[in-house]
């Protein structure tokens, strides 16, 4: 119920929004700031971010876009303040990512009334989606560094990374996207949502809300993340892996349903989101899998982790020598960058690894020929494929355990299979 109150603000605000950028549409600077000013009031307003929160925020990404107007001019020491800025960022982030939320448990080594007042203050004014604009601030970053994006425009950037639709978890739109669809906005003096748009919008909203409130809340109870500790000991290995196939269903349905939602309420302010999810269950393998799966979040990974440091590897002397370093050591550190980015706890970095794990062999796999009969009827048959994406599900599955159990339900497992 909760959700779909936070739902409505955006539908509801986006008309007379759109139909005062409208009749402003020869003031450019006044649509826009009636946009982004939108933008904040929906994020306050659905309790998303404390006014508190969102000036922290405020200030270091305005610093950074200040700064990196001056260097546009060739102000000298204008690079040098933006690194400061997007590092105060980083670090903000770094501070309610992963510190606050170990709260008064991981304070053991902080002790005092002192770090717990503090972190109660701090608990009060965290805002929900930080790590997806922390991730958006950073492809930014590395584009605008290696000269892919020339220019900014600072009130299109601020509405790019405080976008409502897109600010919770995605999907995550590169700031080249978002601007070439506003500037056909702004040559066409067209603020206006057509009819075939909004009917669009409509229909993924209720796709969204069908995967999510009926289908992912109906299998939910199922789950191995609805299982407690003592279910746990005494469940078989086969009601085991039922809950985590149960699990894997329930987070796809509720994570798509909601980039479904995210991506119609987008289409209602005249946006379009790219896609975040293809069928991911029908994959063959685990690099098809990451195709599908959380497609804008995966494609950062490999644009801007991935692919350099494979670059990179098969370049030195080491890579050369042992070309094994090359295909394993990138999908190893990426997924478990993945993991962590999730949260800082034990079951995130193994859930990351396990991907790293499985990617690396099939890396090593796909450098071998495949030249056997029932090699290419596994590649070519509808059967094979089925096969294949059976095998992937449950891999995931498997990873997904991780995912899903706190390190005390964990633990358990680990003791069972001792």
């Amino acid at each position: 119920m909760a959700f779909l109150l936070q739902l409505l603000p955006p539908l509801l605000l986006c008309f007379p929004v759109l139909f005062v950028m409208r009749a402003m549409r020869n003031y450019k600077h006044v649509s826009a700031t009636a946009f982004l000013l939108s933008q904040i009031f929906l994020i306050i307003a659905t309790r998303v971010a404390p006014w508190q929160g969102l000036l922290a925020v405020g200030i270091f990404v305005g610093g950074f876009v200040f700064f990196l107007k001056l260097q546009e001019k060739r102000i000298p020491s204008a690079d040098f303040f933006a690194s400061v800025f997007f590092v105060m960022y980083l670090v903000y982030w770094y501070v309610e990512k992963y510190i606050i939320p170990w709260g008064l448990q991981g304070a053991w080594m902080f002790e005092s009334e002192n770090f717990n007042q503090a972190y109660l203050n701090f608990k009060t004014i965290a805002i929900v989606g930080i790590s997806f604009m922390g991730f958006k601030l950073i492809a930014f970053w590395i584009d605008w560094r290696s000269g892919d994006i020339k220019k900014v425009q600072a009130i299109e950037f601020l509405i790019w990374l405080f976008f409502f639709p897109s600010l919770i978890a995605g999907p995550i739109q590169r700031y080249q996207d978002w601007i070439l669809q506003r500037q056909q906005h702004l040559s066409q003096r067209s603020y206006w949502v057509g009819e075939s748009t909004l009917t669009e919008g409509l229909q993924r909203i209720l796709i969204g809300l069908l995967l999510k409130f009926v289908l992912g809340d109906s299998i939910y109870g199922l789950s191995i993340e609805a299982t407690n500790i003592e279910l746990l000991k005494m469940m078989s290995w086969h009601q085991i892996a039922f809950s985590a196939a149960c699990y894997s269903l329930y987070l796809y349905w509720d994570f798509s349903g909601y980039s479904h939602i995210a991506v119609g309420s987008a289409l209602m302010w005249g946006i379009r989101l790219p896609e975040n999810f293809k069928h991911p269950f029908f994959a063959r393998n685990l690099a098809e899998f990451w195709q599908r799966w959380h497609i804008s979040f995966s494609e950062l990974l490999r644009d801007y982790l991935f692919y350099p440091l494979s670059l990179k590897l098969k370049r030195s002397r080491t890579g050369k020598g042992q070309p094994w370093i090359a295909v394993c050591i990138p999908p190893l550190i990426t997924f478990l960058v993945a993991g962590v980015w999730h949260g800082a706890a034990l079951g995130f970095a193994l859930y990351g690894l396990t991907h790293g794990i499985g990617l690396a062999c099939l890396a090593m796999l796909k450098r071998r020929k495949i030249t056997s009969v029932c090699g290419k009827w596994w590649m070519s048959s509808k059967l094979g494929h089925c096969l294949a994406s059976l095998i992937t599900f449950t891999y995931v599955s498997i990873s997904f355990i991780f995912f899903a159990l706190p390190h005390d339900s964990l633990m358990v497992l680990v003791h069972r299979l001792i």
